[in-house]
């Protein structure tokens, strides 16, 4: 078991299994990789703890489960061969019932928090996955479950990852239906949502867990606390008379939240009131920048003053955005690449299409140009792939005096994308 692993690949981990700081597992698998480069011949066992390791801190936590293998955890990278076959990295495939065995056994020799909740949690979450006929080990959940609640009370512990530990916490207290433990997790989050709030970091993480898991145990007397939290935070986030807290982003998702839980509660007014707040804070923000700026954000304000009932205020930015949008279009430049077609190329491409039967020549000219879904599905993936940050930028189309469309990520608006690329070919 871990008295199998070389002792370069050991002193790696212990490494960071001796600190009482909150660390990045990311970190784990460089170190280890690195102290894999000097490693001699292996024996089998060794071969074995060292695949286990190399595993372990590479996998990624995937709270929607959207992992190849339906699990909490899914692999760093993932692709597909020129042969249609998928490629995952780390692939779970490469696991034993000699894995799970030396998790289990590793999750209760290491004693840092993060290393234990990621020991016991993977043998939870996998034993089913790589031994069919096994059932998973509740107590690696128990286990991973505690280990989780000491990671995210860490001192030096930062929010989001501390946030990540909670939620996790929740999920497996959830699964196991320990209302007692339940409740343990829940109160780490409220003091972890609170502290978010008070100092701008990111509460959302928390307050969904709670809001959206209807099992979490949240009570009116909770709810109605968070929810005077984030009316101060809208208010604080939302004021453009003090630069250092104005932020259009804190306001979107504040507001969000809480016309939500104002809508479930039929509170109508106060649905309309936080929509107005977000109205005047983005017609606020377009007046700071440039037009281009001003017209990302115009037709939000104008969807959230008629949200807020107040059309007369959506009528206004609208036309707002006209003079917004004008400018903008003042201020691109043209960009332009010229393509000499001799008549040679001319009447060697009509050769190819135009026949000696209309029915015929109409068939290719169709089989020539419409363009085919799939093909630009493919050309759409390779960008998503190859190009991850620009495939989750959002793409705007301006019109002479408004914003047509805005198209998302290719992953959220594939279709709309596909369209795009289409007039692009």
């Amino acid at each position: 078991m871990s008295e199998d692993l070389p002792i370069e690949a050991l002193v790696a981990l212990e490494n960071f299994d001796s600190r009482s700081e909150g660390f990045d597992l990311s970190e784990v698998a460089s170190a280890f990789a690195s102290a894999c480069k000097v490693l001699g011949e292996l024996t089998v066992t060794q071969q074995h703890a060292v695949r286990a390791e190399a595993i372990a801190p590479n996998l990624r936590a995937r709270p929607d489960h959207r992992s190849p293998w339906r699990t909490y955890f899914g692999p760093l990278a993932s692709w597909t061969t020129a042969d249609g076959k998928p490629v995952h990295l780390p692939d779970i495939a490469q696991a034993s019932a000699a894995t799970i065995a030396y998790w289990k056994e590793r999750s209760t020799r290491v004693k840092h928090p993060l290393l234990r909740a990621r020991y016991a949690d993977l043998a939870w979450e996998f034993e089913r996955e790589v031994i069919p006929a096994n059932r998973s080990d509740a107590r690696m959940a128990d286990a991973a479950l505690d280990a989780y609640l000491d990671a995210a009370r860490l001192a030096s512990g930062d929010l989001h990852d501390a946030f990540e530990a909670a939620n996790r916490a929740l999920m497996l207290a959830l699964s196991l239906k320990n209302g007692s433990k339940r409740d343990v997790a829940r109160a780490v989050i409220l003091d972890l949502t609170r502290r978010a709030i008070a100092s701008d970091g990111p509460w959302s993480q928390g307050y969904d867990a709670l809001v959206t898991q209807r099992k979490s145990g949240l009570t009116d007397i909770e709810r109605e606390q968070l929810v005077g939290a984030i009316e101060g935070l809208l208010a604080r986030c939302s004021d453009g008379t003090k630069p250092g807290n104005f932020n259009p982003h804190c306001v979107q998702e504040a507001a969000t939240r809480l016309a939500a839980h104002y809508r479930r509660t039929g509170r109508r007014e106060d649905e309309r009131r936080v929509r107005g707040v977000v109205g005047r804070a983005l017609e606020h923000f377009a007046n700071l920048g440039n037009a281009l700026l001003a017209t990302s954000v115009l037709n939000d304000a104008i969807a959230a003053y008629r949200g807020a009932g107040d059309d007369t205020s959506a009528e206004r930015v609208r036309l707002l955005l006209v003079e917004k949008v004008q400018a903008a279009n003042a201020e691109m430049h043209s960009l332009s690449h010229e393509v000499e077609i001799t008549f040679e190329e001319i009447s060697a491409f009509k050769a190819t299409i135009v026949g000696d039967h209309p029915g015929r020549t109409l068939m290719r000219f169709a089989t020539r140009f419409l363009t085919m879904t799939r093909k630009i599905g493919k050309l759409l993936k390779n960008k998503n792939d190859h190009g991850p940050l620009m495939a989750h930028m959002t793409i705007t189309i301006m019109g002479s005096e408004h914003q047509v469309a805005t198209l998302g990520s290719i992953e959220d608006d594939q279709k709309g994308r596909i369209i795009h690329q289409t007039g692009l070919m």
